[in-house]
């Protein structure tokens, strides 16, 4: 008597196309946005070389409604030349926060975690002068004086960024918009005061010295 043998059918094609769908759906869901950056071989910096910036900045939990007020120092290079590509047009590899009080009555202590800090430039208004962009790779550990400590990053713990305009005419790097988050709180941090998912937004006028001229065609 001949015994035939028998061969469990695989998963049909059309299962199969509906799973992988499904994964990339799941992906594109889950992933965090980041900011646009502009095309290669477009940009002039003149003069270029060493930049230095000091100025207030300010760390708002626009959840919670509170501000941390610093002094804010910066230094680093802006790399002279034309055709360049719109990333790193000012790059930070050395700051500092210091002297922050708050939230509330607190003093707070900054670590500025990861450097350098780089404008990245998406479009330019040939009228105002003015580069717009991010200024990314930020991450922040925040020390209060009660030892409630948090992280600031972008809100799935990676480099977060901010978003960013430089104007020739004045010099001016401007740093604001909420796109970071607190990704860790220690147990002596208060809940009403702050908690992990809070929306933080990073703010600050920084006058770029030497001036430098931003442009592009």
């Amino acid at each position: 008597m001949r015994v035939s043998s028998c061969t469990a059918p695989g998963p049909r094609p059309a299962l199969v196309l509906a799973t992988l769908l499904a994964t990339v759906l799941a992906a594109l869901v889950t992933a965090p946005v980041r900011p646009v950056h502009a095309d290669a071989g477009t940009w002039t910096v003149a003069p270029g070389g060493g930049v230095s910036a000091t100025a207030p900045a300010e760390i708002r939990n626009t959840t919670r409604g509170w501000t941390i007020r610093c002094a804010s120092s910066f230094s680093g290079t802006a790399p002279p030349g034309a055709d360049q590509p719109g990333y790193g047009l000012i790059s930070f590899d050395q700051g500092s926060l210091t002297g922050c009080t708050g939230p509330d009555s607190l003093t707070t202590t900054a670590a500025v975690v990861n450097l350098p800090w780089d404008l990245y430039a998406t479009s330019y208004d040939t009228a105002a002068g003015r580069t717009t962009g991010t200024f990314s790779n930020i991450n922040l550990t925040l020390d209060a004086s009660n030892g409630c400590r948090m992280d600031v990053s972008a809100p799935d713990g990676g480099p977060g960024w901010t978003d960013a305009t430089y104007t020739s005419g004045d010099h001016i790097l401007n740093l604001t918009g909420a796109h970071l988050s607190v990704t860790f709180t220690n147990y002596r941090c208060a809940p009403d005061l702050v908690a992990a998912g809070d929306t933080i937004e990073l703010a600050a006028s920084l006058p770029i010295s030497p001036a430098q001229t931003i442009s592009s065609p």
